[in-house]
């Protein structure tokens, strides 16, 4: 089973490594030099703050593992979502398959990891509305060229995007998850784990535990709004002062885009005409801008690969780290 999964994870590495520009990559690392690292860490924060946030998502008493056990769990898993056109159902199944022997109950682990895509979900919405919201009723627009008039279309483009997201994600994501190994992994787990079980622990959570869903918000909302902040540093560095919401609006819209070709592997190109067209909302038409942020963002998710693939192989190979399944 590690070795399956080991192999899984270098092709898809390969494939998107293959589509990669890598002298563009060196060029724009040049262009703004050790501020590069400023990205890095802020992609490292948000991703702790979203580790931190899972955490509360278990139950008080399997509130067992450190930190930074969750932290290079959910990694890997993240960047295997990235990576595979399973998306997030293989990321998702390989967090759970990762967490078995970490003395948890199997009951807990998938309750914490539906709860905490659930509530990833919802706070992402939240940010998404409260800065189209702020950004709309901004007497004086952001940015000094920002055309406000295209607010409103831009609003019916995303909701409509929105839409696109939840239906297409079945269309697309159903069939793909029917014919891969993943489905008779997970309905092993929902047999093994009673769906029954899983659903009371989900809403025990919901309707007992005010303090974890307090927090596991909180820690959500922060990571998507330090996740954001990496666009508006890249454009500070290109000479562009932006507005905070503006970034945010922008950032959010972008995770849209992504969404929607979820079942792409690394999202490839499809996030890149989200960035085009989102920079293009608040006034952000220069072509070599949208390269230089798009081919920044794509580096900056290379070297987070990279780190949660090495990760997977040095903790794979720690004895009682994963499971025997085979």
């Amino acid at each position: 089973m590690k070795i399956v999964i080991t192999i899984a994870i270098l092709i898809s590495f390969a494939v998107l490594i293959k589509t990669t520009d890598l002298h563009k990559v060196i060029s724009s690392i040049r262009l703004i030099g050790f501020r590069f690292t400023l990205l890095l860490l802020l992609t490292f924060v948000a991703y702790l703050f979203a580790a931190i946030g899972w955490k509360y998502c278990f139950r008080k008493e399997a509130r067992i593992l450190a930190v930074r056990d969750l932290f290079i769990i959910r990694h890997i898993g993240e960047m295997l979502s990235l990576v595979n056109p399973a998306s997030v159902i293989g990321g998702e199944a390989m967090k759970i398959y990762m967490l078995q022997n970490k003395g948890i109950e199997k009951t807990d682990i998938v309750a914490s990891v539906l709860i905490a895509r659930v509530m990833m979900a919802l706070t992402q919405v939240a940010v998404f509305l409260v800065s189209l919201a702020v950004v709309y009723s901004s007497n004086t627009p952001l940015f000094d060229f920002f055309p406000t008039a295209g607010l409103q279309p831009a609003a019916v483009f995303i909701v409509l995007t929105m839409l696109i997201v939840l239906s297409g994600n079945r269309i697309y994501m159903q069939p793909l998850y029917k014919n891969s190994g993943l489905y008779s992994f997970m309905k092993n787990l929902v047999r093994k784990w009673e769906i029954k079980q899983i659903i009371k622990a989900m809403n025990h959570f919901f309707r007992n535990d005010s303090k974890g869903l307090a927090c596991c918000t909180l820690f959500f909302f922060m990571h998507w709004i330090i996740g954001s902040l990496e666009i508006y540093f890249i454009l500070l560095f290109l000479g562009i002062k932006a507005g905070i919401f503006q970034i945010i609006l922008v950032d959010m819209g972008i995770v849209l885009f992504k969404a929607a070709g979820a079942f792409i592997p690394g999202q490839i190109g499809v996030e890149e005409i989200g960035n085009k067209i989102m920079l293009g909302f608040i006034g952000i038409t220069d072509y070599e801008i949208w390269i230089t942020v798009s081919i920044l963002r794509r580096t900056r998710q290379l070297f987070w690969i990279v780190t949660g693939l090495t990760a997977y192989m040095i903790y794979s190979k720690k004895p009682g780290n994963l499971p025997d399944l085979s």
